[in-house]
C-alpha cells in the first residue's frame, strides 16, 4: 500500500473527462521525434556500445517494401533461423539443413553455408574477384555495407547493386522445394530481371 501511495504522490486528479497526454511534447501529442529525443536523453554508462542501424543498406534502397522489411529483420537477426526458433522454445535441431555442418544462424544461412557459398560463387562469376570478400565479413549487415558497386551500364549496375538482396531461402526451405544450384541461380536471376 505504501508503494502505491508513493507512485500516486504528485498525481493531481481533476473532475473532467479522461484524456491521453504525452508528457514529452509541448502539445501533449505523441510524436516519434519526441520519443527518440526522450529515449536518447537518458544517461548511459560510458562502456555501453550503441549500435546504429545501417539505414542506408536497408531503408534507403529503392527495393520493394517487403524486401526492405525482410532485410530489416535479417540485419537485426530476427529472422526465423533454427537458432532463433530454438531461442523461442522450439525443439528442433540447430544444424543447418543444407550443409549439415554448422548451426543455422543468420550469418551462416546467408553467407557461410557451403550451399550459400556455391550460390554466391555462381552469381558472382562475372566479378569473381569480389567473391573472396564474403569470407572477410561476419554478418549480412557487413556484406551489404561492403558490397562493391561497379561502374557498368545503368541497368547492369542496378542488377549488380541489388544482387545481395535477392531472396531464395523461403521457397527452398519453407515450401520444402529442394532445388539444385542451377535452379536456385536461375530463380534469383529471374527475380532480379523482374
Amino acid at each position: 500500500m505504501d508503494s502505491l501511495m508513493g507512485v500516486l504522490q504528485g498525481v493531481h486528479l481533476k473532475d473532467c473527462e479522461d484524456a491521453w497526454s504525452w508528457r514529452w511534447s509541448k502539445t501533449g501529442n505523441f510524436s516519434v521525434r519526441s520519443m527518440y529525443k526522450e529515449f536518447y536523453s537518458f544517461e548511459r554508462p560510458l562502456d555501453q556500445v550503441i549500435n546504429i542501424f545501417p539505414v542506408e543498406v536497408v531503408w534507403e534502397k529503392p527495393l520493394p517494401l517487403k524486401i526492405r522489411f525482410f532485410y530489416w529483420t535479417v540485419v537485426l537477426k530476427r529472422n526465423l533461423t533454427t537458432m532463433n526458433l530454438i531461442r523461442r522454445g522450439k525443439q528442433i535441431s540447430p544444424v543447418c539443413s543444407r550443409c549439415n555442418c554448422f548451426n543455422e544462424d543468420t550469418s551462416h544461412l546467408f553467407l557461410h553455408c557451403a550451399f550459400s557459398l556455391e550460390v554466391w560463387h555462381t552469381l558472382m562469376m562475372p566479378k569473381e574477384e569480389h567473391y573472396a570478400s564474403i569470407m572477410a565479413v561476419d554478418s549480412l549487415e557487413e556484406w551489404l555495407i561492403v558490397w562493391p558497386l561497379e561502374n557498368i551500364s545503368e541497368f547492369g549496375g542496378l542488377l549488380w547493386e541489388f544482387l545481395p538482396y535477392a531472396k531464395w531461402k523461403n521457397k527452398v526451405m519453407f515450401q520444402q522445394k529442394m532445388w539444385n544450384l542451377q535452379e536456385i541461380v536461375k530463380e534469383i536471376k529471374g527475380v532480379m530481371w523482374y
